[in-house]
């Protein structure tokens, strides 16, 4: 494992998918990733495509091109470009494998950099083909709620500041689009949890606002993520259970619409880089 720390937080970093696997508040003596078994990942990197396609097939000009789910960026090495104590930049760079699932020419990088309140997570897509490129792009960590002793998962909520309620794209079957929109309610700007919300999958949503905050209704502690880059989010857990973590998962992209096989160059929520130029996002991680 990859390490970057500073006086107040431990980070870890599988070099296998550039995947956060630790965010250690060491003065409180907290982790803040999901360390479970339920679910064999922490905070894997979603590239080139978000949820899972259609008979696992896309299409590019009529012809079809297998993809896994959430892409295969995740499940390969990735390379240290440069590393300091507090800060970290890693590289993914197309190969043959990975030619026969997305045949573009590209460099996948990110750079996670500690600061005094928490950590801000960096990509960038450059392109290197002669051709435009299009692609999704998907944070997915997983946090632990409780967050805290003597609290419960029902105890948390999800504070969207001002906005009246969240512009959903409605799943069905699970993890795909149905192509039908829905609207969810907030009180005061917040979503309270509990486990029977994720029992038909994710939710998710266009973005309503610049910041999102877990906070629980017993102690002041708290996670926020500002996610001005992303347009859509995502809130996952395991459906009909009751495990203890939360996935709060800014994406660049949607999953596929249920039935019908997507042309990369016109899917919904895809983003574009055009050729010799790169496209860049960033969130950040408030603790």
């Amino acid at each position: 494992m990859l390490k970057i720390e500073s006086d107040h937080f431990l980070v870890t970093i599988n070099p296998k998918g550039a995947e956060l696997t630790q965010i250690t508040d060491k003065k409180k003596e907290r982790d803040y990733l999901w360390q479970g078994t339920a679910w064999k990942r922490h905070a894997p990197i979603l590239f080139p495509s978000i949820g899972r396609s259609n008979d696992d097939h896309y299409l590019i000009d009529q012809k079809e091109w297998p993809m896994p789910q959430h892409g295969f960026a995740r499940d390969y090495d990735w390379t240290v470009v440069e590393q300091t104590a507090t800060e970290i930049t890693l590289s993914f760079v197309g190969n043959h494998e990975t030619a026969t699932l997305f045949p573009f020419k590209y460099t996948l990088q990110v750079t996670y950099v500690l600061t005094a309140t928490g950590l801000n997570c960096h990509y960038e897509v450059i392109n290197n083909d002669q051709q435009a490129i299009s692609f999704a792009l998907g944070s997915h960590p997983g946090f632990n709620v409780p967050l805290v002793p003597d609290t419960k998962f029902d105890d948390y909520y999800l504070d969207f500041g001002e906005a009246a309620e969240l512009a959903t794209y409605l799943i069905d079957p699970a993890p795909f689009r149905s192509g039908q929109r829905g609207r969810l309610a907030l009180e005061a700007g917040q979503l309270a949890l509990n486990h029977r919300l994720f029992d038909k999958g994710l939710i998710l949503f266009d973005r309503p606002s610049t910041t999102v905050t877990l906070r629980n209704r017993k102690t002041t502690d708290s996670i926020s993520l500002k996610t001005a880059d992303f347009p859509y989010m995502a809130l996952w857990t395991l459906e009909n259970q009751t495990e203890d973590f939360l996935c709060i998962e800014p994406f660049a992209g949607l999953p596929d619409q249920y039935g019908q096989q997507q042309a990369i160059n016109t899917k919904l929520g895809n983003q574009t880089v055009e050729v010799s130029q790169r496209q860049q996002f960033d969130y950040q991680m408030i603790f």
